[in-house]
C-alpha cells in the first residue's frame, strides 16, 4: 500500500490511538470514506487503497475532528439558545428567510453560511449527531455522483437540475424473515415529496406555468390539452 505521504500512513494505520482516542483505526478509516477496500478469499489478501476525501484528509488530517468539534459546539450552543424541540417549521420559516437575503446579494458568502447552520441545526434535531455529519455529507457526495446527469448545457440557469430517475436502481431486501421490519427513508427516497415541494415552490413564486408543467410531467398529462384540469388541481377549483 502507498500513501501520498509516507510519513503520515504509520500514524493512521500502525497505532492504536487516533486524536486522543484508542480505536479501530483501519475501519474508522473505511466508515469515513477515507480509504477503500478488497479482499480475496482464496488467496486470503487484501488491497486498500486511498480516497479522494482521503488524501484530501490526509494533507489536513485535523479538518474532520475539527468539524465535529466545531458541530458539537454548534449542537451545545443551539440547544442552550433555542431548546431541544425539533422546531421543524421554524428552522424551514428562517431558511425561507435567509434564502429571499440571497436574493437580493446572492454574492454576500455570509447568507450562505446561515443556510448552512440552518441546515445542520435541523440535522441533529431531528436524530442526527454531530459524528453523523461528514460519513452522511460523502455517503451523499457517493450517491450523487454515482447518478445520472442532464448535460447542464441544455438546462436553464434559473431552474433546478435533477438526476434521471429512469436510472436509478433501488436496493430491495431479499426475501426473508426481516420482511415485517420498516425501512428507513434513506433506504428509498420517494420522489412524490420532491416533486410536491417543487410545485408548491413554483406557487409560492408566483409561476404557475412552470408548476403546471411539473404537475402534468408526474402524471403523464399531455399540456396544453390538459392545461385547464392540471389548474384547476393546483389551485382547487372545482369542475
Amino acid at each position: 500500500m502507498k500513501a501520498a505521504t509516507p510519513h503520515s500512513w504509520p500514524n493512521w494505520f500502525c497505532c492504536d490511538e487516533v486524536y486522543g482516542k484508542h480505536s479501530d483505526t483501519f475501519n474508522r478509516c473505511i466508515e469515513n470514506g477515507w480509504l477503500n477496500s478488497t479482499h480475496n478469499s482464496d488467496f486470503d489478501t487484501s488491497t486498500t487503497w486511498l480516497t479522494p476525501a482521503g488524501r484530501a484528509a490526509l494533507s489536513n488530517p485535523l479538518a474532520a475532528q475539527d468539524l465535529a468539534s466545531y458541530y458539537e459546539r454548534q449542537i451545545a450552543w443551539s440547544r442552550q439558545t433555542f431548546g431541544p424541540a425539533l422546531r421543524t417549521r421554524g428552522i424551514i420559516d428562517h431558511i425561507r428567510k435567509e434564502l429571499r437575503e440571497i436574493e437580493q446579494d446572492p454574492r454576500d458568502l455570509s447568507e450562505w453560511i446561515d443556510v448552512v447552520i440552518l441546515a445542520m441545526d435541523g440535522f441533529w434535531r431531528h436524530g442526527g449527531q454531530a459524528s453523523d455529519l461528514m460519513p452522511a455529507l460523502l455517503g451523499k457526495q457517493k450517491k450523487n455522483m454515482a447518478r445520472v446527469w442532464p448535460d447542464w448545457r441544455t438546462m436553464s440557469e434559473d431552474r433546478a437540475i435533477e438526476h434521471d430517475r429512469s436510472a436509478d436502481q433501488p436496493e430491495l431486501p431479499l426475501a426473508g424473515e426481516d420482511d415485517d421490519l420498516p425501512r428507513t427513508l434513506e433506504d428509498f427516497e420517494p420522489p412524490m415529496l420532491e416533486w410536491i415541494e417543487r410545485v408548491y415552490r413554483y406557487m409560492a413564486e408566483g409561476d404557475l406555468a412552470a408548476a403546471m408543467d411539473a404537475f402534468s410531467r408526474e402524471f403523464n398529462l399531455a399540456p396544453p390539452s390538459h392545461a385547464k384540469a392540471v389548474a384547476g388541481l393546483l389551485t382547487g377549483a372545482e369542475g
